[in-house]
C-alpha cells in the first residue's frame, strides 16, 4: 500500500525522512546528518543539534565539543583547558601558569625561574629578565625607577641592614666613606 523509488545509493528505498540515532528526531534525509570522526557515536551519523564541526575539521558529538572563545570555534574536550579567565583554548595555544592555573601563550611571559606568568602580573627588570610583581622585593632592589636582581653586578649585600644595596644608593655611598 506504499510508493517506493529505489533512487538511493545504497539501493534501497528512499524514505520520507530519516531519524537521528543520538536524538530521535526526525531529520529529513541523509543529507541533514553528520559522519561523527571520533569520541562517543563514532561512525555513526548525526543531526545538527547532536553534533559539532571542530576547528581541526572532525565533527564529534556536541558532549565531545569544547567551545572556544578566542578563535570562536569547538575544539575536542580532550585537546582543551580551561583558562585563568573561565573560558577554553586548544593546548597547543597556552602555557601552565606558576600557580597551576593556564592563559593563552600570547598572553604570557617566563619569569626568571623559567616558570609562566600573565604578562600584567609580573615587572620586568633592567637586564630583561622577569619577577612577579607581588614578590619583586623578595629578589630585586629598586634603584631611580629601576629594579636589579639581587645578583646583578650593581648590587651588593649591605652589612649594615642586613639586606641588599644598589651600589650607587646613596645609602651605600655613605656607608663606604665612613669604612
Amino acid at each position: 500500500s506504499y510508493d517506493y523509488y529505489l533512487d538511493c545509493p545504497d539501493g534501497g528505498p528512499n524514505q520520507s525522512s530519516v531519524e537521528c540515532p543520538c536524538c530521535g528526531d526526525d531529520v529529513g534525509d541523509t543529507d541533514d546528518l553528520y559522519y561523527i570522526d571520533r569520541g562517543a557515536y563514532h561512525g555513526q551519523s548525526l543531526c545538527g543539534d547532536c553534533s559539532r564541526y571542530l576547528e581541526d575539521g572532525d565533527t564529534v558529538h556536541v558532549d565531545n565539543a569544547q567551545w572556544c572563545e578566542y578563535v570562536n570555534g569547538y575544539y575536542h574536550v580532550d585537546d582543551c583547558v580551561e583558562l585563568h579567565d573561565g573560558n577554553y583554548a586548544h593546548t597547543d595555544d597556552t602555557k601552565e601558569l606558576h600557580n597551576g592555573d593556564f592563559a593563552l601563550d600570547e598572553d604570557c611571559v617566563e619569569l626568571h625561574n623559567g616558570a609562566y606568568a600573565l604578562e600584567c602580573d609580573v615587572t620586568k627588570t633592567v637586564e630583561g629578565t622577569y619577577y612577579l610583581t607581588d614578590s619583586i622585593e623578595e629578589h630585586c632592589v629598586f634603584f631611580e625607577g629601576s629594579w636589579y636582581p639581587m645578583v646583578h653586578d650593581e648590587v651588593e649585600f649591605f652589612t649594615e641592614t642586613q639586606s641588599f644595596v644598589h651600589i650607587n644608593s646613596e645609602e651605600y655611598q655613605n656607608y663606604l666613606e665612613q669604612q
